[in-house]
């Protein structure tokens, strides 16, 4: 097939892609409209309260590139390089899943699989390398309130319901820290009981590359440290947008 051909076919199903896209999303927005889901008279009153929801949405979106270049950042340590722009695309693509269909988790597994597309031979470092984004957004989650509402002191932490969560998030946030110290110890990952168990699972293989690229981090641990330092201040940011 002749070069301008190829083009002119590229451009068509280009151009196919965006048509179809735009229809769906229409479809979407008059099944929502008709449905009840989406109330015009509510979205006028954030129109009206322009100057709050402006702000909102400057702090979201910001939230939203914060999250980006923390996948950014964690991704240098093993070798693969990923523009911001690129990473927000990503992170806008999972946002949408995640909010948009069933369950919560979707989002991710949608952001890997596009992650993965150009990573042949080296997809188990990509998913692993990905899960360890959510692993430090969650971590920092957990320590947030530890940081902010213990040193308070406030009348909310003499709450049974309250101090109850923070003992949960401080009880998660122990456990990750834990696994993670442990994962970054080379006497874990050379021992016999380790190496003997992988070569007996189904999949072994794969958890060993898994686990060889969480302990690459042992010497990325700033990567690590900056990781979570970006994903406190994201979630600072989030929390004032609500």
């Amino acid at each position: 097939m002749p070069t301008s051909d190829k083009r002119t076919s590229s451009r068509a199903r280009k151009y196919g892609l965006t048509t179809l896209r735009v229809a769906i999303a229409g479809a979407l927005l008059y099944y929502l409209v008709i449905s009840g889901a989406l109330k015009w008279s509510a979205i006028l009153e954030l129109v009206k309260a322009w100057q709050s929801t402006g702000a909102a949405l400057v702090l979201l979106a910001t939230a939203l590139v914060l999250t980006a270049w923390r996948l950014c950042v964690l991704l240098r340590p093993a070798g693969f390089h990923l523009s911001l722009v690129a990473s927000v695309r990503l992170t806008l693509i999972g946002t949408f899943f995640n909010t948009c269909m069933l369950g919560s988790g979707g989002g991710d597994v949608v952001r890997i699989y596009y992650a993965t597309l150009g990573n042949v031979g080296r997809r188990t470092e990509v998913v692993t390398v990905m899960l360890l984004d959510r692993v430090a957004g969650l971590f920092a989650l957990m320590l947030w309130p530890l940081l902010v509402i213990l040193p308070l002191r406030t009348p909310l932490t003499s709450n049974p319901v309250v101090a109850g969560l923070l003992a949960s998030a401080a009880a998660i946030a122990l456990a990750i820290a834990a696994l993670l110290t442990i994962a970054l110890s080379g006497n874990f990952k050379d021992s016999r009981l380790v190496k003997g168990t992988l070569e007996i699972l189904p999949g072994g293989g794969y958890l060993r590359r898994a686990l060889e690229t969480v302990h690459s981090y042992k010497a990325g641990r700033v990567a690590l440290a900056k990781a979570v330092g970006i994903s406190l201040i994201a979630h600072t940011v989030a929390m004032l947008a609500t």
